[in-house]
């Protein structure tokens, strides 16, 4: 998490953060396809699994796996997160009928707007120092 904020605080202050879009992947798969390549046991969702939901043949199909099927949540999940990737490349916005997705705010603020994405998207707010250790406050300490 902490390279991805630093990242997000230089676009930030270098004046990128108007398209600056932040997710977090919290849905967990009906069939974890990164867990299953990985060998992962342990419950929650593994580093990489969205990416699965965005090349989701191509994995089923190396890895022998059903594809979701429709009506299924990892159906769902899969298409919803891939018309805002879609969406995303075609506007510059991966939400632009509901706007549901909201930027990160200006380089002055402290929060930073996120997608969390499960099978009901929702936005919220990472607030810095807060949810994360702040190292910046004790870097001179360690």
């Amino acid at each position: 998490m902490r390279g991805i904020i630093d990242t997000v605080q230089k676009q930030k202050s270098a004046g990128y953060y108007k398209s600056t879009y932040l997710y977090k992947f919290d849905y967990e798969s009906e069939v974890p396809i990164m867990k299953k390549l990985m060998e992962v046991k342990l419950p929650g969702v593994s580093h990489g699994e969205d990416l699965s939901f965005l090349f989701t043949a191509e994995s089923a199909s190396k890895l022998n796996l059903p594809l979701p099927k429709p009506g299924s949540n990892d159906y769902k999940v899969m298409t919803y997160f891939t018309q805002m990737w879609t969406d995303f490349a075609k506007t510059g916005n991966p939400t632009p009928a509901t706007n549901l997705w909201q930027s990160l705010d200006g380089p002055e603020n402290e929060n930073y707007n996120y997608l969390n994405i499960n099978i009901n998207p929702e936005m919220k707010i990472l607030h810095k120092g807060k949810q994360r250790w702040d190292w910046e406050s004790y870097q001179k300490e360690l």
